[in-house]
């Protein structure tokens, strides 16, 4: 990995590289196994209760945004996020209202997790292409930076996909609702590093997340941005269950 470089050419040794800083624990709760919004809002409360500073839902057959919705009514602090939503199957003005609403309902916790989600479910579930998933991640952000930073005023924004001209987002909070990127690849990195604020890493190693630390900095900083705005949300998968045998089985 020490070899690879960043969008100067520059490479990413481990020179470049800042020590992570761990400023909170979260949980991202998988769908499998769960009833539904209620339990899950139920959870998310016992899990603030316990200490947990982040409480972010996965989208697998299941609605996120009305998760999100749930989880925050049912908490007070910590903070509620989606752990991705499918750019694939909303429009980003749709989007755009639903993260208004949900972040309304937390009180300004709210942050919104997007991704192209996988294969498995757009292509061989849902028939829907993918190809060209980076280009149509960036017309995305664009289209929902657009209609989530327009305030009280009319959005104005057309990408090669997407076009939002006129309705305004009527819950807007006129807070920058966070948008994180769930990121495997360095283009994704580098785009959540230019337009976003920040990522969400799965099952990456400690130097993994070191590397894609330092992606982010280079990126931000020749984009003009304070490096320190962009976060990384890493994710371990974990499973609680009395045995590990048990744990092992699912």
């Amino acid at each position: 990995m020490n070899q690879r470089t960043g969008p100067s050419g520059q490479r990413l040794d481990r020179s470049l590289r800042r020590e992570v800083q761990v400023t909170g624990t979260g949980i991202l709760m998988f769908t499998r196994g769960l009833q539904g919004p209620s339990e899950a809002s139920s959870i998310a409360a016992e899990l603030e209760t316990a200490g947990v500073t982040h409480v972010f839902i996965s989208e697998a057959g299941n609605d996120a945004m009305t998760t999100a919705a749930a989880m925050a009514l049912a908490t007070r602090t910590a903070t509620i996020g989606t752990g991705i939503a499918n750019i694939y199957i909303r429009h980003p003005y749709e989007l755009a209202m639903a993260a208004a609403g949900v972040d309304d309902l937390s009180a300004g916790r709210f942050v919104l997790g997007i991704g192209t989600a996988h294969q498995i479910t757009n292509v061989s579930g849902l028939g829907l292409d993918m190809t060209q998933a980076l280009s149509r991640m960036r017309d995305y952000l664009a289209a929902l930076n657009g209609a989530l930073e327009a305030e009280r005023t009319s959005p104005d924004v057309t990408t090669d996909r997407y076009r939002i001209v006129g309705p305004r987002v009527a819950w807007n909070t006129n807070r920058r609702i966070p948008i994180v990127l769930g990121a495997v690849g360095d283009r994704m990195l580098r785009l959540a590093a230019r337009s976003a604020d920040g990522v969400i890493l799965s099952l990456a190693t400690l130097d993994q997340i070191r590397r894609a630390r330092a992606l982010l900095d280079m990126t931000a900083e020749q984009a003009g941005r304070n490096p320190d705005e962009i976060r990384i949300y890493a994710v371990v998968n974990t499973c609680l269950l009395p045995t590990r045998r048990e744990a092992r089985s699912i």
